[in-house]
């Protein structure tokens, strides 16, 4: 009886090695696609958190942070655009933050009203405030109003600017590619440059190649939409001017600011400049109106003494006619018709001067009333001044009140 031998073949152990290498190959394959989507997953959380983390700095120090441009995770001002995410500036103490790149759009200006430094809270907004006229003949005049409040109005204002800056588009100029490179801005897969941004995040993928990758140029950031490549598989948040100041309800807020209560601030003063003006019209109305009842009482004294003259005229008349025995008896009757007249001159004069008085009566009381020096006055040129400053002190206290109010 023969033994029977124990053990694999040479065929079962190929076929062995066979599946152990497919099993192998296909652990790896898949498990480096694996590591790919746990990387996309996971990469947008920690984005998404310095983004908010941003979002709320920006809330309550009205400007951006400032890159990290040492690796000790607290911003640098004053030195590049692009460093690395300051997330103990934040408030965010994590590991997986030290990678972040940042960067922040810094145009600075001599002229607040002009500059576009984001990382530097400033008072910019100088809202247009008409001067409320003290004194009749003095035209009301807008003038840009620097408020002296530094708040979230101001950060609004600099990304209205910024989002007014020139693009790469049709109709760009050379000068104008050149100024956007020059401070932080977004490029296509193809490396062409877009655009200006307000600030822009992006974290390093492992499979990305520092050779072709869009995030090692300078100032530059690969734009978000950009499909994922071979060595560029960087994942970018990038802030746009308009998109930041929607997530800060800018546009309300400058609305308010910046048209609302400026335009009817504006109004009021106009309307108490008109009011001032239609004082002194009233006065010259009611000084018109005393020439007028001393005019009638002229025209009464002249009347009155027509008629002493007409009355003589008929004495004078009635001595003629008796010295001349009844010749001229004629001369009483014209003289008597002469009185008549007169004395109806004289009453036409007495009405005259009493409705010259009844003006002068009814404008003394308009001038009172509109002065507020009548009894039952409603003081409508004080309440004007009281009401446009009123306005005035809202229209001020409207930018002071920031972008949360």
């Amino acid at each position: 009886m023969r033994k029977q031998n124990s053990g694999y073949t040479l065929l079962e152990l190929a076929v062995g090695m066979v599946v152990l290498g497919v099993i192998t190959i296909a652990v790896v394959y898949f498990g480096k696609f694996a590591n790919q989507r746990v990387e996309q997953i996971a990469v947008p959380q920690i984005l998404k958190i310095a983004d908010d983390a941003i979002v709320g700095f920006i809330a309550a120090k009205h400007r951006l942070p400032c890159p990290d441009t040492n690796s000790d995770g607290l911003e640098n001002c004053g030195s590049d655009l692009v460093g690395k995410l300051p997330y103990k500036t934040l408030g965010l103490a994590r590991a997986d933050m030290t990678s972040i790149r940042y960067g922040a759009f810094v145009k600075k200006d001599a002229v607040a009203a002009n500059d576009i430094d984001l990382t530097d809270a400033k008072d910019r907004f100088a809202p247009l405030l008409t001067n409320i006229p003290v004194g009749p003949g003095i035209a009301p005049m807008a003038v840009s109003t620097v408020l002296n409040e530094v708040n979230g109005i101001d950060f609004c204002h600099a990304l209205r600017l910024g989002n007014a800056l020139p693009r790469n588009r049709t109709g760009a100029t050379a000068a104008d590619v050149t100024a956007i490179e020059e401070n932080l801005h977004i490029r296509n897969a193809a490396g062409l440059t877009l655009k200006n941004v307000a600030y822009a995040l992006s974290l390093p993928s492992n499979s990305s190649d520092p050779a072709t990758n869009i995030n090692n140029i300078t100032n530059a950031f690969a734009a978000p939409n950009n499909p994922i490549a071979s060595g560029s598989q960087d994942t970018v948040i990038a802030m746009d001017f308009a998109q930041i100041s929607d997530r800060l309800s800018c546009s309300g807020v400058l609305a308010s600011a910046s048209h609302s209560h400026p335009n009817v601030a504006s109004a009021a003063a106009i309307m108490r400049g008109a009011m001032l003006d239609y004082k002194v019209q009233l006065d010259l109305e009611l000084e018109m109106a005393e020439l007028g009842v001393l005019s009638a009482g002229v025209g009464v004294a002249g009347a009155i003494g027509a008629t002493t003259g007409a009355a003589s005229e008929v004495l004078t008349a009635v001595s003629e006619t008796i010295s001349s025995f009844g010749g001229m008896s004629a001369a009483i009757g014209i003289a008597a018709v002469a009185t008549a007249l007169s004395v109806a001159a004289t009453v036409v004069a007495g009405l005259g001067l009493d409705s010259a008085m009844t003006t002068r009566d009814q404008a003394q009381d308009r001038v009172n009333e509109f002065s507020g020096n009548h009894a039952t006055s409603k003081k409508i040129m004080e309440e004007s001044g009281t009401l446009a400053n009123a306005i005035r002190a809202h229209a001020i206290a409207s930018d002071a009140a920031g972008i949360y109010r």
